[in-house]
């Protein structure tokens, strides 16, 4: 596939609609697998998801090792389906951490802060782990795409849930399953915090450096990265949604064909 004879514009737009797409139905997938509210059947037998895991995995490393735009697409999309793996193994409660109750402690203290760390360790400590694995398998190859995009879902992640831990007006705990339900009584309800507005900054500046380095680049060679910073500038505007005063439930308006047939429609808890 050669972009290079097209305008800049053309790539752009595509890799912009292209990631737009792959977050959202990806985000309603795994939610229609496993993270519904209500959903009764069982997770995904165990042999099933490692193999999804590996064939995700190694179609990263795989797209690693060729360049241009469709091996850019193929390590985009790996990557993504790596993390949502990953998401499974946290929503179907196989890897979460050593604590399982509710938050005990008072909003604000340091108490709250380790039980909300050890709900969450062990499955951060396998991102993390993941992450390296992929920095290591992708290093100097001529096509990090994909460690790029698992570099950048982590980081958004973990940016998400650190504002979440410190308090926003919109989180879309009704996604969480039953299993996962203690999850809501670490998170705070408030206005805003003081992390956010450096959250946004610090990713404005980072799509900003992003951009100006993709626009030197030759059109099929920078569609790897517009779809990276396509990724970067969906997590941005899903951290402005945190603190916008929007009706109840209209986050979960986007994937409500991914929620179990005959369930509510979720909405905001008073």
């Amino acid at each position: 596939m050669n972009l290079d004879s097209l305008p800049l514009w053309a790539p752009v737009l595509a890799a912009l609609a292209y990631a737009a797409f792959v977050w959202w139905f990806g985000t309603g997938l795994v939610l229609m697998l496993e993270a519904a509210p209500g959903r009764r059947s069982p997770p995904a037998p165990v042999p099933g998801h490692a193999v999804a895991g590996l064939l995700a995995l190694l179609g990263v490393v795989l797209a690693a090792h060729h360049p241009g735009p469709l091996a850019a697409t193929l390590g985009f999309t790996a990557a993504v389906a790596l993390w949502g793996w990953h998401e499974l193994a946290f929503l179907s409660g196989r890897l979460t951490g050593p604590r399982q109750g509710d938050c005990t402690a008072a909003f604000g203290t340091w108490r709250r802060w380790r039980q909300a760390v050890a709900v969450i360790a062990w499955h951060e400590l396998a991102l993390i782990a993941c992450g390296l694995l992929l920095a290591a398998a992708c290093w100097d190859t001529p096509n990090p795409v994909g460690a790029w995009t698992y570099a950048a879902l982590w980081g958004l992640r973990l940016s998400a849930k650190l504002n979440l831990f410190l308090g926003v007006r919109n989180f879309s705990e009704d996604f969480l399953p039953a299993r996962l339900a203690h999850l809501r009584s670490y998170f705070r309800r408030r206005g805003m915090n003081p992390l956010l507005p450096a959250s946004l900054l610090g990713g404005a500046w980072l799509v900003n450096e992003l951009v100006a380095g993709a626009r030197l680049l030759p059109p099929g060679e920078a569609f790897g990265h517009w779809l990276v910073i396509a990724l970067i500038g969906l997590g941005l505007v899903e951290h402005v949604l945190l603190v916008l005063p929007l009706p109840a439930g209209a986050l979960n308006s986007l994937w409500r064909w991914a929620m179990p047939a005959g369930r509510p429609e979720p909405g905001r808890p008073q």
